[in-house]
């Protein structure tokens, strides 16, 4: 009986053992599934968003800038489609620059919300894709960002995170409560070991002096046992029947937002083709079989590799490509592609632009034959008269001279056609309104001009209209896609003027927390403007004299240079030629400048444009200050036609505000007109003419603080913040002052 009582005494052991053991692995199993499930989970969460960030980073570049409002539809129909909550672009120094109407609260978080330090260093030094989950106010949210193709700015993606966040909490809950469970059960299994058997040795010691040790005593103990841990082992089958559920329920959300991402890739308009390292295609949608014409992937490939596009696709982000349509017809698709993972995987989004393509070639035709049919009115116009003439002359020698005029005429019209071979005299904006035969020369320089990728160097008084001519010329030209940068050499000091022009690298100087390009570098495939170039300092001449010579630009504190490809246009009041000749500007970079001159007259020396021009600041005047329009009345007109303009445009533009403001009535009077606020020494300070000391002090200071500042301008040879520290004033100052008395 001893041996047998030990026997049940072991098999009791072994099933408490048993018993725990089963409840460990069972909560450690139950929380290894719920962080694999909230795993899953969140990596299909962010797939989805990672293309949805793809598809509107598409969308982005596709735009030309600024993004039109169209990109912004685009992405709400793309966030519909995705279960996205909207997408937002932050520019590159964080601030929003584009959003969906979702995401008009997304700014309080900033630009990067949740995201940690070692992403944002992988997101900003590698432009890798980066994602995080955070909550706003009790919503919690997942965003996808992107930086890799956002000329230095950050896409955003955003979704909703109820089921994510929710499964995270129960993981949670699951770990700590397995925790709790596991130091229970140990302090549990130590009591268990120790007294679980006592009541069987007490039952068994009372059993052996009552019952003489009979078996059916032993029998309903061991019964008893039995029971229990069968009950146990209902337990647990009743609960890895809850466990398989959860997991049921699990593979049902993946499989679920596999069918959400197949249905957003079959409701694209556009083909999409997934390539292994290998160039075979492992998944595309619908729009990409309707394109080849079968729903079938190995004919979709067989039709991508007898076409050879995944060759020509090396190397090339984007192309056309001319393959027949399934019924025959010509068609002319828009090749795409990118990177799908590190083992050389692609991906390659088919657009149809045939009907764009025949747009673009109608509209090209129709400005072709418009200005052809222009280009001959005017040969007529030209050529009309000097026939007539020819008729009824009557010597050789005016014979001889007409014939010589419809000679030039002829080949004025010829090199009119050898300017413009693509179609199209060229449009002048509408802000450069003229009259004058001066400013037609100078406009027919600028034609001449801008098609090719030649320096320019423009050259005038101040306030005559050079930045609005480089814009001209920017338009015009084969870069007018591309940006269009300007910078004032005399508006900054010497240390930041460089620091903005070539940019800087991380560490060059205290304050530069990371790598800033230059906003030559900025300009990368269009136009900079560099204005007032005349105040550069001898060391920056050096560094722009191998901008121009070389197209490269040294960041401040870099050792290596970096090409740039930009078209440089330099403007400047005063002549280059003297100050080369006084050592104050190096000759080797004038020679550089000085490619294609281009000298805008001043607006004295063509009073045909006055009365035109101040019609157009008029115009623009009352549809900014919301004012009835007024004319100018013979009186006025008169006026502004006698008066010197020192300040030119500019001057006229403020003389006119302050008119528009001060009359009430149809016409603007000669009375309205203060000319002489902007001549600064116009009056002596001796001339009365019924002001008040007041007003006639503060006119003779103003006189005094010009000369002065003149007088200063001319001994430090124009240098402004030479200037300003001998005056003992600011920088600024300096420079309001300067604009306020025309010194320039």
């Amino acid at each position: 009986m001893s041996d047998r009582w030990h026997g049940y005494e072991r098999q009791v052991r072994l099933a408490g053992f048993l018993i725990i053991t089963v409840v460990m692995v069972q909560n450690v199993m139950l929380t290894w599934l719920f962080f694999q499930a909230k795993h899953e989970a969140r990596r299909q969460l962010e797939g989805r968003l990672a293309l949805a960030a793809e598809q509107s980073r598409l969308i982005w570049a596709a735009a030309p800038p600024p993004p039109p409002d169209s990109v912004v539809a685009r992405w709400r129909r793309l966030n519909q489609s995705a279960g996205c909550t909207g997408t937002i672009v932050f520019d590159r120094h964080g601030r929003l620059a584009l959003s969906t109407d979702s995401l008009s609260a997304a700014g309080a978080e900033g630009p990067l919300a949740g995201i940690d330090a070692a992403s944002y260093r992988r997101l900003d030094e590698t432009g890798a894709a980066a994602s995080a989950v955070f909550l706003r106010g009790r919503q919690p949210l997942v965003r996808q960002y992107l930086r890799a193709g956002m000329g230095g700015g950050i896409l955003a993606v955003e979704s909703r995170a109820d089921f994510l966040h929710a499964l995270e909490g129960v993981a949670a809950f699951e770990l700590w409560s397995s925790v709790i469970l596991l130091l229970l059960v140990a302090g549990l299994s130590v009591w268990y070991f120790n007294n679980v058997l006592a009541p069987f040795r007490q039952m068994a010691a009372a059993a052996r002096q009552t019952l003489g040790g009979e078996r059916g005593s032993y029998g309903a103990d061991v019964a008893l046992v039995m029971d229990v841990y069968q009950r146990a082992v209902d337990d647990l089958r009743t609960k890895g029947r809850t466990l398989q559920q959860l997991y049921d329920q699990a593979k049902s959300g993946a499989e679920r937002s596999e069918a959400v991402k197949r249905r957003i890739l079959d409701s694209l308009d556009k083909g999409v083709i997934t390539l292994d390292g290998d160039g075979r295609v492992t998944s595309h949608n619908a729009a990409a079989a309707r394109m080849a014409g079968s729903p079938d992937g190995e004919v979709v490939g067989r039709w991508l590799a007898g076409s050879g596009i995944a060759a020509r696709a090396d190397g090339q982000r984007a192309f056309d490509w001319e393959p027949p349509a399934p019924d025959g017809s010509l068609r002319t698709l828009q090749v795409e592609q990118g990177p799908l993972d590190d083992e050389g995987g692609r991906v390659l989004i088919l657009s149809d632009v045939t009907g764009v393509r025949t747009l673009e070639a109608q509209a090209a035709l129709y400005d072709r034959s418009r200005w052809l049919a222009q280009a001959a009115r005017q040969l007529s116009q030209r050529v009309g008269p000097l026939l007539d003439a020819l008729r009824g002359g009557r010597d050789a020698q005016s014979a001889a001279g007409t014939l010589a005029g419809i000679e030039r005429a002829i080949a004025d019209f010829s090199t009119t056609l050898g300017y413009f071979p693509d179609g199209g005299q060229p449009t002048f904006s509408q802000e450069i309104v003229h009259r004058s035969p001066a400013m037609e020369r100078v406009l027919d320089l600028v034609a001449k001009v801008a098609p090719s990728e030649s320096t320019v160097l423009i050259t005038g008084e101040s306030g005559t209209g050079k930045e609005l001519l480089a814009r001209e010329i920017h338009r015009l030209s084969q870069r007018r896609g591309g940006p269009f940068v300007s910078l004032n050499c005399g508006a900054l000091p010497e240390t930041l003027l460089e620091s903005e022009l070539f940019g800087y690298v991380k560490g060059a100087f205290t304050g530069a927390l990371r790598d800033k390009p230059g906003l030559l570098k900025a300009a990368q495939g269009g136009t900079f403007f560099l204005d007032e170039v005349a105040d550069l300092s001898p060391a920056l001449q050096v560094k722009l004299l191998r901008v121009v010579q070389e197209r490269e630009v040294t960041p401040v504190g870099a050792t290596a240079a970096t090409p740039v490809d930009i078209r440089l246009v330099a403007a400047t009041n005063r002549e280059l030629s003297g100050l080369v000749a006084d050592g104050t500007f190096r000759q080797d970079l004038y020679f550089r400048l000085n490619v294609f001159p281009i000298t805008v007259p001043p607006l004295r020396e063509r009073p045909e444009d006055i009365a035109p021009l101040a019609e157009s600041i008029l115009r623009k005047l009352a549809g900014r200050t919301g004012r009835d329009l007024a004319a100018l009345s013979e009186g006025a007109r008169r006026v502004l036609a006698a008066h010197r303009w020192p300040g030119n445009v500019r001057e006229m533009e403020n003389l006119l505000e302050r008119a528009l403001l001060m009359t009430s009535g149809p016409l603007l009077e000669p009375e309205h007109l203060d000319l002489r606020q902007g001549d600064a020494g116009e009056h002596s300070s001796g001339d009365y003419q019924g002001e008040g000391l007041l007003v006639v002090s503060a006119r003779a200071a103003a006189e005094a603080e010009a000369r002065l500042i003149k007088a200063v301008l001319e001994e430090v040879g124009g240098n402004k913040s030479e200037a300003a520290r001998r005056l003992k004033i600011s920088y600024r100052v300096m420079l309001k002052k300067i604009k306020d008395y025309n010194l320039v």
